[in-house]
């Protein structure tokens, strides 16, 4: 059978080398035809490797393997205070505080006369792998600068109190949560400082979800 170059020789008045060159661009676009099936093949292979990604088990896979939107708290409403001070007394306080601000998952108490501040914050580290490593990470550094410390139980899942100078800090985990209490109250004694950051923290672990 002829070729279509030399059929197109034959019938076309223009010279043989036009011909010659309608083949070659026939040639070429049978190659870029070529290639464009190729392509769409593996767009078809790349399809159907996302559409099993894209099942229900493989979309459920991957959800679990996320970990939960980040929860953010107003620690001021769930520290009003009122329960703030109630606490405080519980502990043998006798300084009443006033709310001196409050943003980003953290609410600070102080008294007038200056002799109690408090800070109250809740983060949510979304897993409990990273909450307990906060917890871990907090305690190496307060062995490293040479605080007291030392573990409590009934606050939550986990807590334990560092000491510096008049200050007390109470670190409590409930889940992936961790809520951190400190409270810096002069011409007081540890007891009384401890006693008190875990009246405080016991009442906000108590409104944690």
């Amino acid at each position: 059978m002829p070729s279509t170059a030399g059929i197109t020789a034959a019938v076309s008045p223009r010279p043989a080398r036009f011909a010659a060159r309608r083949a070659r661009r026939s040639v070429l676009a049978l190659g870029i035809a070529a290639a464009v099936v190729g392509g769409c093949a593996g767009d078809a292979r790349d399809r159907s490797v996302d559409t099993a990604r894209g099942t229900p088990a493989a979309r459920s896979a991957a959800t679990a393997a996320e970990p939960p939107a980040r929860r953010e708290f107003d620690v001021c409403t769930l520290a009003p205070q009122a329960e703030v001070d109630a606490a405080l007394k519980q502990a043998g306080v006798n300084s009443t505080v006033a709310r001196a601000g409050g943003r980003d998952g953290q609410c600070s108490y102080r008294s007038s006369d200056g002799d109690a501040s408090l800070l109250l914050a809740a983060t949510d580290f979304q897993t409990v792998e990273r909450a307990q490593q906060s917890i871990a990470t907090h305690r190496s550094m307060a062995a490293e600068r040479k605080y007291r410390i030392q573990d409590v139980t009934g606050i939550g899942d986990q807590g334990e109190i560092s000491d510096e100078g008049e200050t007390a800090g109470l670190g409590a985990r409930k889940g992936a949560i961790v809520l951190t209490t400190n409270l810096k109250l002069r011409n007081s004694t540890p007891e009384q400082r401890h006693a008190a950051v875990e009246a405080l923290g016991r009442m906000l672990v108590a409104k944690l979800p």
